[in-house]
């Protein structure tokens, strides 16, 4: 007799699809295929999962409740846009378990049907080659074969078949991933999680992990903000360290106190606080991959304590996510009190920019996700605020300053948003980073450690000076539309290099303003924004 899911086995069965999926995040943060430091689609599939996961054995006398919960726990703890969608699939599949006890073949096959449904009416614009054609090419085999599929154990084979099949084809449909050789990263993190689900079914026996989990501490407060001489207690892990733990804690001399350095087989874990997190961070990138980053901002915890009298309540508020103290300072003068910190290689979750949403008392919040992988997650944050949340696509840090300049308080929301909308069209942005590995691009050779400088997904030139990569940026970008330049240097530009730029640039362009900011952020020499 075929044996049905309840809502026990289904728990396990997620828990046992975390535990795989998380095992494998670095070959899905390496599938990557664009040459910079921001592979982390394995980081946001596994720990939005691992969010989704944590929920499912609190509601396991169903295997209705456990879908339900699972949802509502993955829609909060969305990060990235495979994480978004990832979510979506999740909160499908719950329709179809809405109300059951057990699911038995027929349920399953609808619960992969209503996944990948939900999933495609999330998205504005689906892409084909990615965990979207993978989660509908299985359904539609799943329901092709249905009426020969006898049981749950050939259910789940002919899934994970199905699932690997489709993840074949990936290259063929999106041609960037043929020309770097790889299939799409997220698709992959589906085959895992399918393929998880299923080995806990045939076996009952859960995976190894093989990922150490780091037990997450809780929020640090102080009794006194005045006498905390470093602001942002930071936390990560180094996986696959080059080298070893005591050059980097040499580095960490000065940047700040309570640091803590312990090695562990292949990872390093690091705890310090400090003033400058985007510094720290940018000096552990250059020693290994990082994972598990959480960053708290020690002063504002506490000033929560101190101010536990809400404020009266605003007509509006703004949050943004940002990475690096001088994007936190600017936006501050900016009147952007509430930021998330975040960015590439450390997405939010849509929780997080929910819960700072929720501490504005505002009766319209403008969020500025600034990266196009969280646009997805502060829209999901949109759906579940109890108000009215307008979300600016800003895809770059360096887009919020002209953003805030066109803001008009007398505006309404829409009015707001579409100007804004207008803003980033007009915009001209660019950033200078470094290659991760050896990679072809758009018929360009890139080499390791190579410094490019990018707009948009293009590869404009490359180099090995950030400065000189910079001006040639500017000067492939500027023409007579271009009247300003800002341009906000990273945490791995001193202030020597900051000034040497400036006068290069502004001795080569009369014509032109330049306005050159201390941005901090980490994995970024400089930004530059265009109008």
């Amino acid at each position: 007799m075929d044996k049905k899911i309840g809502g026990e086995l289904l728990a396990n069965m997620l828990v046992a699809a975390k535990i795989h999926l998380c095992n494998n995040k670095e070959e899905l943060n390496a599938l990557n295929v664009f040459p910079v430091p921001d592979g982390d689609t394995g980081t946001n599939m596994s720990m939005t999962f691992t969010s989704a996961a944590s929920a499912a054995h609190s509601r396991k006398e169903s295997a209705g409740n456990v879908l339900d919960g699972v949802s509502m726990a993955a829609l909060r703890g969305a990060r990235g846009n495979s994480g978004v969608i990832l979510s979506q699939i999740l909160r499908g599949m719950s329709k179809a378990a809405k109300g059951k006890d057990e699911l038995d073949v027929s349920d399953m096959v609808n619960a992969f049907r209503l996944g990948s449904k939900t999933a495609y009416e999330a998205i504005m614009k689906p892409t084909e080659g990615t965990i979207l054609t993978v989660i509908r090419m299985t359904a539609e085999h799943l329901e092709q074969k249905q009426d020969e599929i006898t049981d749950l154990d050939m259910l789940f084979t002919e899934a994970v078949a199905a699932a690997y099949d489709a993840l074949a084809q990936t290259p063929e449909m999106l041609p960037k991933l043929k020309q770097a050789g790889v299939v799409d990263s997220g698709g992959k993190g589906i085959c895992y999680i399918i393929e998880g689900m299923a080995n806990y079914y045939k076996t009952g026996v859960l995976p190894e992990e093989t990922v150490v989990e780091v037990e997450k501490k809780s929020e640090v407060f102080v009794d006194n903000h005045e006498n905390v001489n470093f602001q942002y207690c930071t936390e990560f892990i180094i996986q696959n360290p080059e080298r070893k733990k005591n050059e980097l804690t040499k580095r960490y001399e000065g940047l700040g106190d309570s640091i803590v350095v312990v090695a562990m087989e292949d990872i390093i874990k690091v705890h310090i606080h400090t003033n400058d997190p985007g510094i720290v961070i940018s000096e552990a990138l250059k020693i290994g991959s990082l994972i598990d980053i959480k960053i708290d901002n020690m002063k504002y915890q506490n000033d929560n304590i101190q101010n536990a009298i809400p404020k009266e309540r605003q007509p509006f508020a703004f949050v943004a996510v940002a990475a690096g103290e001088g994007f936190h300072n600017i936006y501050n003068e900016l009147g952007i009190e509430h930021i998330v910190s975040g960015g590439q290689s450390m997405n939010p979750s849509s929780d997080d920019i929910l819960n700072a949403a929720n501490r504005t008392n505002a009766d319209v919040v403008y969020v500025f996700p600034n990266n196009k992988n969280i646009i997805l997650a502060a829209e999901q944050a949109a759906e579940l605020y109890d108000g009215k949340m307008v979300v600016i696509p800003t895809k770059n840090m360096s887009d919020v300053l002209p953003c805030m300049v066109g803001f008009d308080e007398s505006a309404s929301p829409e009015e707001n948003l579409s100007a804004m909308k207008s803003i980033i069209a007009s915009l001209k942005s660019a950033q200078i980073t470094y290659a991760v590995r050896d990679s072809v691009f758009d018929s360009i050779e890139i080499k390791e450690g190579e410094i490019m400088g990018l707009s948009g997904s293009a590869i404009l030139t490359k180099g090995k000076d950030a400065n000189k990569v910079c001006a040639s940026v500017v000067e492939k970008l500027c023409d007579d539309s271009v009247s300003m330049v800002t341009i906000y240097a990273g945490a791995d530009i001193n202030g020597d290099e900051m000034d040497e730029l400036e006068k290069l640039l502004t001795k080569k362009y009369k014509n032109i303003d330049f306005s050159f900011y201390r941005g901090d952020q980490p994995v970024y020499y400089y930004f530059v924004s265009l109008e």
